[in-house]
């Protein structure tokens, strides 16, 4: 009886340690399958894990093996899935199984190593952000009105561009073999809706965008963005816009630019990207599998969004176009093109990603490009609807009968933004805002934690950077007199923020919401003269640091500091110096520089 005991023993503890072995195995192949198979290969190898664990749990002898063996198999199935919480993944990809609609939803599925939910559809400014989000707006009417079209529009993008193509998924390990694995990557999908504004707030379009999940988990691409035009540059053209007699100012948007472009070769070190076809497109007219039974997959060979690179492929595109057109590069700004006519004739075309915004003097000129520009590229919807608008800044130009022709710069929507972020947090009793900041402000926001100074909560602190952030573009952009706040807020909020800096924060976004109707100007009476300024001082700051900044613009005819400025910065660092001349000089030497590089650009205009 006891030789049989043990002998059962022993049998029960080789079946255990055979499946533990077998569950093992298992977890290699699903990491292999994983980064090949995508989101299928993932849920079925789920499912058979989890039956392998189950059987594992249920072959301990005695309750001590039981237990042994249950942390075992969860733990590998943990490891195996690469999170934390597997029950929590569990509850998250049946959620996802669980989410049908009629009408096909490409899946957002990513690894959770990326930091990404599963099943999360990323969009922003009140776009429907999830699945369930989604069904609600089915239920509105608003997906099959507004959210169906946009997404079937952008994959006839796609499909017209080339971008893609189906392919067997025996194509990946072809790849492979011929390019080597570390140039093959295989991704999801992720689908962005997004309610598009102009610069005055109203919606102007419902916008899809399927983007390949090329995350740089997968291997980082290096110089891979877009260049844009510098906001000082687009001053300039703004002062330009104002002085020039008879210029014109539009602008453009290419639809679909990042679909546009050719990547590198792959016998010239491109990537090869494979992404994985959603169950759900199969109503929109995708085969998932070939006339063979296989499996098909979307070989990436052309420009899509997503990709780590595709902001500099279509960098390359439009700058090869413009070329073509008989347009010059600028040496200062490389995103700043013009044109010389007869008669001094005059077109100068900045651009911004995908935006451009041109102002010319000759009629023949704007004709000649306007007819190149819409053989090649098809013209965003958003232009008729943002007419008027560059980079989120509206340009406001008043040329007419007793007009006097001054250009205006400013921000209609972000101050309507920064009103309704500033609901719910009133400015303190006893506080101003007649300035940006107090006298003493700057002191007062670098004093250390104290009772009656403490630090604020992370949820404060969210709020506060979003506040900051979005009051950053404005003070960037068009209000140099809010700037120097800005700079000095911005150093406190992430690491020391005190109750302190929450006022002076509060302080400076209800000055911005209070002088919204401040615009930057420029006048035709501008003269070639420059006008600049700058200052600093050594050990001004509680910490011994140094404070010190610049402005310049051109004078008007009227005198000095009536005409917009151009360009200004604010030197914030610890120290940069040990002396008060020294820190004058440095500033000095900035202004200099950046005076220096437009005179360089009016030249070249």
């Amino acid at each position: 009886s006891t030789c049989s005991i043990l002998s059962a023993g022993r049998t029960q503890t080789l079946s255990r340690i055979q499946q533990e072995a077998e569950l093992a195995q298992w977890r290699e192949e699903v990491e292999a399958e994983e980064r090949m198979e995508g989101r299928d290969a993932l849920i079925g190898e789920m499912a058979r894990l989890s039956r392998l664990e189950t059987e594992v749990l249920g072959q301990g002898a005695s309750e001590e093996a039981h237990h042994t063996s249950g942390a075992g198999a969860e733990a590998t199935f943990k490891e195996c899935l690469g999170c934390e919480g597997a029950n929590d993944l569990r509850e998250t990809m049946e959620g996802w199984e669980k989410a049908q609609f009629a009408s096909a939803i490409p899946h957002a599925a990513c690894h959770p190593d990326d930091n990404m939910p599963v099943g999360k559809v990323f969009s922003v400014h009140g776009s429907p952000e999830t699945f369930s989000g989604l069904k609600q707006a089915k239920n509105s009417g608003m997906w099959e009105s507004a959210w169906l079209p946009a997404l079937r529009k952008d994959l006839k993008n796609g499909q017209d561009s080339k971008a893609w193509k189906l392919v067997p998924k025996s194509r990946i390990k072809e790849a492979q073999l011929q390019y080597g694995a570390h140039m093959v990557d295989v991704m999801y999908l992720v689908t962005q809706f997004k309610v598009k504004r102009d610069a005055s707030g109203n919606i102007t379009k419902y916008k899809a965008r399927t983007c390949v999940a090329d995350i740089k988990r997968l291997g980082e691409v290096r110089d891979s963005y877009s260049p844009a035009v510098a906001s000082s540059s687009r001053r300039m053209q703004a002062q330009l816009l104002a002085v020039l007699i008879g210029a014109t100012s539009d602008q453009n948007d290419v639809a679909n630019a990042y679909y546009r472009g050719i990547p590198l070769a792959y016998d010239k070190g491109g990537r090869v990207l494979f992404c994985h076809i959603p169950d759900e497109w199969a109503e929109l007219g995708y085969d998932l599998y070939d006339e063979n039974g296989e499996r098909n997959m979307l070989e990436v060979v052309g420009n899509v969004p997503g990709r780590q690179e595709a902001g500099k492929i279509w960098g390359e595109e439009y700058t090869r176009f413009l070329l073509s057109c008989g347009l010059s590069q600028s040496v200062v700004d490389r995103r700043v093109f013009y044109q010389h006519g007869k008669d001094g004739a005059l077109m100068v075309v900045a651009v911004y990603v995908d935006d451009s915004w041109r102002i010319s003097t000759c009629a023949k000129m704007r004709d000649d490009l306007d007819r190149k520009w819409k053989a090649e590229y098809d013209l965003s919807s958003d232009v008729e609807d943002t007419a008027g608008d560059f980079c989120g800044v509206k340009i406001v130009q008043h040329r007419g009968e007793g007009e006097d022709g001054r250009v205006e710069l400013t921000c209609p929507r972000l101050y309507g933004d920064m009103e309704e972020k500033l609901r719910g947090h009133p400015l303190p009793a006893g506080f101003k805002c007649t300035f940006p900041m107090s006298h003493d402000g700057p002191k007062l926001i670098m004093e250390p934690e104290s009772e009656g100074n403490p630090l604020m909560s992370e949820e404060m602190k969210s709020i506060a950077r979003s506040i900051l952030g979005l009051g950053g573009f404005i003070v960037s952009n068009v209000r140099p007199d809010a700037y120097f706040a800005f700079c000095t807020l911005s150093q406190c909020v992430g690491h020391h923020f005190t109750r302190n800096v929450w006022k002076a924060l509060l302080r400076w976004a209800y000055y911005l919401v209070a002088t919204k109707d401040v615009m930057l100007t420029y006048r035709p009476g501008a003269v070639a003269t420059w006008s600049m300024h700058s200052d600093s001082s050594l050990a001004n700051r509680i910490d011994g640091g140094s404070w010190g900044g610049i402005a310049f613009g051109m004078d008007s005819e009227e005198g000095a500091d009536t005409n917009g400025l151009l360009d200004w910065k604010c030197l914030t660092p610890k120290t940069f110096t040990d002396s008060t001349a020294a820190s004058e000089l440095v500033c000095a030497t900035l202004a200099m520089k950046s005076i220096l590089g437009h005179r360089m650009m009016l030249k070249e205009l």
